[in-house]
């Protein structure tokens, strides 16, 4: 019969159908209850679609802000496992100029044997006994006499402006820089150049120069602060302790005794040359 369904049915009011609805934000599409459907059961599905909607638009929301950016998911970083070992970062260590000018670490000044290399202080020569100058010696304990050479020795005689010529001349030096120590000097006859005077078993001597060590060591003194208190003293660089001297008027290296007049024996006043 028209209107009547399959055996064992009810009557049948429609056909179940889809409802077309516009796509208006929010609008769930979802079958249509007809009758003879299960509400609860329509309920429960359509609640959990609307959960999951829910669930679902946060995260998207998110992931629009954060873009590609793997740091803005404000995640906490990776945590080493126990007993991983974490590298320290590296400790910038201080400069100083190089000698070109570059950068060089700076040296430690408390590591062992740190610091300046020991110097040698060298003798102080006085700005009057100047190489390659020509002076003349006075000794200060007698005025007016000067140290020369005589008959190739050496000695002191009383020699002036007014002298004759061959005093002046004897009693004329030029300063070298000495022949066995540069910080010492060493003296040239100015009449007899290629000889200087030296030392030979402690008298002093005016001998032709000898490429030897020996001579070199002789023929060197080193000027050092008067041993009178004023003036030069000149001391024997090969036997320390020994200074220039005059005694009886001839000339030696003799050690200090101590006495004032040997003292003032072994100073002297640089002049200029005569000659």
């Amino acid at each position: 019969m028209p209107g009547e369904g399959p055996a064992g049915s009810g009557p049948q009011t429609g056909t179940q159908t889809q409802t077309q609805t516009a796509d208006a934000p929010g609008t769930v599409i979802g079958p249509v209850i007809g009758p003879g459907d299960d509400p609860p059961r329509r309920r429960r599905l359509l609640v959990g679609v609307v959960a999951a909607t829910v669930l679902l638009l946060p995260v998207s929301v998110l992931a629009g802000q954060w873009g590609d950016d793997p740091t803005a998911t404000g995640l906490p970083a990776a945590v080493p496992p126990p007993g991983a070992v974490t590298p320290s970062p590296p400790v910038p260590t201080a400069t100083v100029p190089g000698a070109s000018g570059s950068s060089a670490p700076a040296s430690d000044a408390s590591a062992p044997g740190a610091g300046a290399a020991p110097t040698t202080t060298a003798p102080a020569r006085p700005p009057e006994v100047a190489v390659g100058i020509r002076i003349g010696l006075e000794p200060v304990s007698a005025p007016g006499f000067l140290v020369r050479h005589r008959d190739f020795v050496g000695r002191i005689d009383r020699i002036g402006p007014h002298s004759p010529g061959l005093d002046r001349a004897d009693s004329s030096f030029i300063v070298r820089t000495g022949l066995s120590d540069a910080r010492c000097v060493s003296f040239e006859a100015v009449n007899f150049p290629g000889f200087f005077l030296r030392h030979q078993d402690f008298a002093i001597r005016l001998h032709r120069r000898e490429s030897t060590p020996p001579f070199a060591a002789d023929a060197t003194f080193c000027p050092v602060a008067g041993l009178s208190g004023r003036n030069t003293s000149f001391e024997s660089v090969n036997f320390r302790g020994r200074f220039l001297v005059h005694r009886e008027q001839r000339l030696q290296i003799a050690p200090v005794d101590g006495t004032a007049a040997t003292r003032a024996a072994m100073t002297f006043a640089v002049r200029a040359a005569l000659a």
